[in-house]
């Protein structure tokens, strides 16, 4: 990921091509004075955004259970309930 600072007059200019880079997931920094004033960033619908954070509880619900599952099947090996 690159990062990108324009001034505010480059910035009006170059909108679209800014907004592209964006999308694409590069930082955009508009600057006024010389300093970084604001960021560009893409727009995130709110259903996509409540997927994500469900997919994201999801696996760290999977991994969990998945770890549960090995520390359970230790303790049955080391109880000689199961073969390995």
């Amino acid at each position: 990921m690159s990062f990108h600072q324009v001034n505010m007059h480059e910035a009006k200019s170059n909108l679209s091509r800014l907004a592209s880079l964006a999308s694409s997931g590069e930082k955009v920094i508009i600057a006024k004075s010389s300093k970084p004033f604001v960021e560009l960033i893409p727009y995130v619908h709110k259903r996509r955004k409540e997927l994500l954070v469900f997919l994201q509880k999801r696996s760290t619900y999977l991994m969990n259970l998945g770890n549960l599952m090995k520390k359970f099947k230790k303790c049955l090996i080391s109880k000689h309930f199961v073969s390995s």
